[in-house]
């Protein structure tokens, strides 16, 4: 049995946020697949913090190692939980360059055994320290880059982070591209007939937190408000600014123009998607888009800020479909944008354009952890 062991120091892989869980149950059936062709079977084992529980499948296993707040308590119980294990040389997946990476470089320089580690990037490499402030936008993506250098090999989900790396470590990490997968359900089935809604529905889908922007959201429905224009606003997310949004926008709530729905995954986040008709994604760095991805795939047309993600994105499928949007807009533009969206469809040739490329995208990350574990052996 060939194992790759994910390090979750956040907590994200949580059993009950079905669209999460879906999309790596599906990396680890393709991780066996591409493990079945040299005669082994293959599995994910992702080495938890702060789940509800356990979780275990034919492929994949999230175990929780602690529910401790202090990260140290991470650190020590995966570095023992990993010595404890048979295999003497171990391959890990770390989900971002900092907290989990470093928690599989304490494993590697902690432990007598070879530990073979993978970092992700999941944003925009260039663009994305920019808003940190004129010392840390200097010295963070410097830190970043030393981390990085002491893994074997680096995944990016976007092209212009992979050229900017490849001119930095000239060969000696293995780089690759692979964005992430869009959940694409084919059992659900929205409940909403087809055309728009009597009053247009504005659906916004993040982290309630200062990179996600969703202050920009509210005040785009207080500019509509200033001419009159009629609208029901969603949002769905939780963090740490939610409180402070709630308390910022409770007229907007007390006239029922505006609901928080909290977290939703699966087929509940599905119905909101299909049942909106624009998305309005306020983050001013977006690497992929794949919530835009998501929408889009569901019915939904795009309002967005300008990022590397939107406008791939906008490439692929059209300018009627996704429409940019910047923080000076003025009130008659933001109408105009939203109106012009409105008289497009999302048509059956746009969803397959969102299809393709989900099963290449499987195909180079199997590809990809197998040849790691292959050198491992």
């Amino acid at each position: 049995m060939i194992t790759v062991y994910m390090i979750d120091t956040k907590g994200n892989l949580e059993p009950d946020k079905l669209d999460v869980m879906d999309r790596h149950i599906k990396y680890a059936e393709s991780f066996n697949r591409k493990c079945g062709l040299r005669g082994e079977k293959g599995r994910i084992v992702v080495l938890g913090r702060n789940a509800s529980r356990n979780f275990e499948s034919k492929y994949l296993e999230i175990i929780t190692l602690t529910n401790s707040r202090w990260l140290i308590q991470y650190f020590w119980k995966t570095r023992n939980y990993l010595s404890q294990q048979e295999d003497r040389t171990v391959t890990l997946i770390a989900g971002d360059p900092w907290h989990s990476t470093i928690v599989a470089l304490f494993v590697k320089f902690s432990t007598r055994k070879r530990v073979l580690i993978e970092s992700q990037l999941h944003f925009d490499f260039e663009n994305f320290f920019k808003s940190r402030g004129p010392l840390l936008s200097k010295v963070l993506p410097k830190i970043t880059l030393v981390i990085l250098s002491f893994v074997d090999q680096i995944r990016v989900v976007d092209r212009n982070s992979l050229a900017l790396l490849r001119n930095r470590y000239k060969g000696n990490i293995e780089l690759y591209f692979a964005p992430s997968l869009i959940s694409l359900d084919s059992t659900f089935r929205c409940s909403r007939t087809l055309g728009r809604n009597p009053i247009p529905r504005l659906l916004f889908v993040g982290r309630l937190h200062k990179e996600r922007n969703p202050s920009d959201f509210i005040r785009f429905l207080r500019m509509l408000d200033s001419r009159g224009f009629e609208y029901d606003a969603r949002i769905i997310g939780v963090g740490p600014q939610a409180d402070e949004l709630i308390l910022e926008s409770s007229d907007l709530i007390k006239r029922k123009v505006l609901r928080f729905m909290g977290e939703l995954t699966g087929s509940e986040l599905f119905e909101q998607y299909c049942r909106s008709d624009i998305l309005v994604s306020c983050a001013k760095h977006e690497s992929y888009g794949r919530v835009m991805r998501e929408a889009l795939y569901l019915g939904a047309r795009v309002l967005t800020f300008e990022t590397t993600g939107s406008t791939v994105l906008q490439r692929e499928v059209g300018a009627n479909l996704v429409t940019y949007i910047s923080s000076d807009v003025s009130p008659d533009q933001l109408i105009s944008k939203i109106e012009e969206l409105l008289r497009a469809d999302v048509d059956s040739e746009t969803k397959q354009k969102l299809r393709e490329g989900q099963e290449n995208i499987l195909e180079t990350l199997s590809g990809h952890w197998d040849a790691l574990t292959t050198k491992s052996l």
